[in-house]
């Protein structure tokens, strides 16, 4: 069950010293919004996305419909009560990396699984009760992942986190919604961008997680 959130207002960050763009790691594609049937679609209404990843194209569809031919579904389940807001996709080894949000205005949250490409297997799925997905960073077997609230750096192999930070509303390094994180050598930045004129950032040590001041 994803849970209830409540949505607080953004409070800036001093700015930190940050890796360079170089420095990042390439991020996660975005599923493709072309050809979403429905993207950021109403409660209620059908969720349906696709994309292509290791050779394949992966399909889902809550309509109760067959796949389009060549399609394969992807071993996800949206709740009736949900529409799917955005998503994310990433290849690990010959495995496919899913991150997506799901809402109804009131609440919502964020899912990953990875699953085998061929097999379908789910190898670890995981929910965090946030919404507002931001972009996702990748580098190496960990995933950096954003939303209302939340900053985290998740194990790919094991679907574990290495380190999370659940409880940045309300605080002076609060954040709703994020762009992609820049990773460095040693730290990981991520910058808040509700407001285009006024962007923050707060920094994160890769290793302990602990924020660096």
């Amino acid at each position: 069950m994803i849970g209830t959130l409540v949505i607080s207002w953004i409070v800036a960050f001093p700015s930190v010293a940050a890796p360079t763009a170089a420095d990042s790691a390439a991020s996660f594609r975005r599923v493709d919004s072309e050809i979403l049937m429905l993207t950021d679609t109403e409660p209620g209404e059908l969720s349906e996305f696709r994309f292509s990843a290791l050779g394949r194209v992966f399909c889902y569809s809550d309509s109760g419909l067959p796949e389009p031919t060549g399609c394969v579904p992807v071993p996800v389940e949206i709740e009736s009560k949900f529409a799917f807001g955005r998503g994310y996709f990433g290849t690990f080894g010959d495995d496919v990396i899913l991150v997506f949000e799901v809402h109804n205005f009131e609440s919502g949250g964020i899912g990953v699984v990875r699953f085998d490409s061929r097999a379908l297997e789910v190898r670890w799925r995981i929910h965090i009760p946030a919404f507002n997905l931001g972009e996702p960073g990748v580098e190496g077997r960990a995933l950096y992942l954003s939303g209302v609230g939340f900053i985290g750096k998740l194990d790919l192999e094991t679907g574990g986190f290495q380190w999370k930070h659940e409880d940045l509303l309300g605080k002076a390094n609060a954040f709703v919604c994020f762009g992609p994180p820049r990773i460095g050598p040693d730290l990981v930045v991520f910058v808040g961008e509700c407001d285009p004129g006024k962007k923050v950032e707060i920094a994160f040590e890769k290793i302990s997680g602990q924020v660096k001041k």
